[in-house]
């Protein structure tokens, strides 16, 4: 009873449920940028959703360029006249309001200066061969926004999330914000979800019994949705199992002292190491207030 009644109190402080008005997708142009776009705009029409997209423009002068301030007003000029036909083509072709966002600057700094608009913030992975790698944009932005984060692969389309692989770490708690983000996929899409932990091999498992509770009574899931994934690297355990279940969409929570946070510090190899297929929402341990409809 006593852990029902704390429920209960969770619940009422949070408010009501998240829902996913806004999505703000970051653009500089370049073929990933522009995929990460054309996946937003499918996401958005899903989603009934309003479509920001943020282009920052920085000045390419520096100490000893020969650039006037003019041809800089002009090439800024350009860039902004771009990002607004960009606006106006997403939202006759996929049928939502789009608006851009201009603004100059360090692309990470006023993506998180522009972050209150958006319920979400979708950017491009750059290629690299057959895999889609972290640049240091996004790895300093999933480092310091509040928001969740999608990560579209260069080349992957736009599929909707029919299976979702959730990689739960047992050893931190689950909050109910990040459960509620994917409570409004699974209803919005109808999706099915796995759960999966990976262990180094012969690592004792942790206690799952409460968190395994927990998702079962948040996410419908039965007993077959968990797994035990058994891999020395954290990376290869988790596109070995989402490949194998032919997953659209993988999930991670940021938690900052997990071992998942060794993945985005962008002081550790692991980051540029790090890649997927598929696209990867990252979901932030704290959620500020504004994410939830008053």
């Amino acid at each position: 009873m006593a852990e029902n009644n704390n429920n209960t109190r969770q619940r009422q402080a949070i408010g009501k449920p998240l829902t996913l008005k806004s999505i703000m997708v970051a653009t500089d142009f370049s073929e990933s940028s522009l995929n990460a776009l054309s996946y937003s705009g499918s996401l958005a029409k899903a989603l009934n959703a309003r479509l920001y997209i943020i282009h920052a423009f920085l000045s390419p002068v520096t100490p000893g360029d020969m650039i006037s301030p003019e041809a800089v007003s002009k090439l800024s000029a350009a860039h902004k006249d771009r990002l607004q036909k960009l606006a106006e083509s997403v939202s006759k072709d996929f049928g939502i309001p789009a608006e851009g966002i201009f603004t100059t600057g360090l692309a990470v700094d006023r993506i998180i200066n522009e972050e209150k608009r958006a319920d979400l913030i979708i950017l491009g992975m750059n290629g690299a061969g057959n895999a889609a790698r972290f640049g240091s944009v996004a790895t300093d932005i999933l480092n310091r926004t509040r928001r969740p984060v999608l990560i579209i692969p260069a080349k992957a389309t736009y599929t909707m999330p029919s299976l979702i692989v959730f990689a739960c770490d047992y050893k931190t708690e689950a909050e109910q914000h990040n459960l509620d983000l994917l409570k409004v996929l699974k209803t919005t899409f109808d999706t099915r979800f796995l759960i999966g932990n990976v262990i180094s091999k012969g690592e004792k498992h942790p206690d799952a019994t409460a968190m395994n509770r927990k998702l079962k009574a948040e996410l419908g899931v039965g007993e077959k949705a968990f797994a035990w994934i058994e891999d020395d690297d954290l990376v290869h355990g988790l596109e070995k199992f989402y490949t194998l279940h032919h997953a659209n969409l993988l999930v991670f929570i940021h938690h900052h002292y997990s071992y998942f946070s060794r993945l985005f510090h962008k002081s550790a190899s692991e980051a540029e190491a790090f890649y997927t297929h598929i696209p990867l929402l990252v979901m932030p341990e704290e959620q500020v207030a504004e994410l939830r409809n008053s």
